[in-house]
């Protein structure tokens, strides 16, 4: 239930990001709800997968690793995500100047 939230949480942060075209915001909160549903969805059809590649590992590794494989490639693609995010808040917040003193108007109308 917890998982339904969230990615209503980020399909209005999209929403709200395209609305003011606020790519970095649009294309982070994006990704975390592609992220979420995968995760919501992923329990279904994960044992499956991981029986049948349970006999056919590549490269010679072992199940664990296999296993730790499929939960980082989320927590991976999130932090890619949070790293968009911070790029374009630095460049939204550099380029506009927005944290700049605007200079008082000396002269007299």
């Amino acid at each position: 239930m917890v998982g339904i939230g969230y990615i209503l949480v980020h399909i209005a942060g999209v929403i709200v990001c395209w609305r003011i075209g606020f790519r970095g915001g649009f294309y982070f909160f994006l990704i975390l709800s592609i992220v979420e549903l995968y995760n919501s969805i992923s329990p279904l059809f994960i044992s499956g997968f991981i029986d049948s590649a349970a006999n056919n590992l590549p490269h010679s590794i072992t199940f664990g690793e296999f296993v730790a494989f499929i939960t980082y490639v989320p927590m991976g693609i999130q932090a890619i995500a949070y790293l968009i995010l911070i790029i374009s808040l630095y460049k939204a917040f550099t380029n506009k100047k927005v944290f700049k003193k605007k200079e008082a108007n000396t002269e007299f109308e």
